[in-house]
């Protein structure tokens, strides 16, 4: 499905879309976007903000490396308050 087609269908069936599908960038979020070097040359907005999809795999996929980024700073802790006493423990979970 091409971008177009796809915004068409989630403006014609909001309710068919949950909230978090897409959201509108606002002004200078989409200039900064559009003077991007890799995007390629954009005709001129007309007054339209543009929408982005977002999905929601890249949404977990970053909650789950924060979780785990915690965890381990968690664990960097708990390493050097009991190394001596759990140094086996710690090498089992390694």
């Amino acid at each position: 499905m091409k971008p177009i087609a796809l915004r068409q269908a989630v403006t014609r069936n909001k309710s068919r879309f949950p909230p978090d599908f897409h959201f509108q960038l606002a002004n200078g979020e989409a200039k900064v976007l559009l003077s991007q070097p890799v995007i390629p040359s954009q005709p001129s907005l007309g007054g339209h903000l543009p929408y982005v999809e977002i999905m929601r795999t890249l949404v977990r996929s970053q909650e789950m490396l924060s979780a785990n980024t915690d965890r381990a700073r968690k664990l960097t802790q708990l390493e050097a308050k009991y190394d001596a006493q759990f140094k086996v423990v710690f090498d089992a979970i390694r």
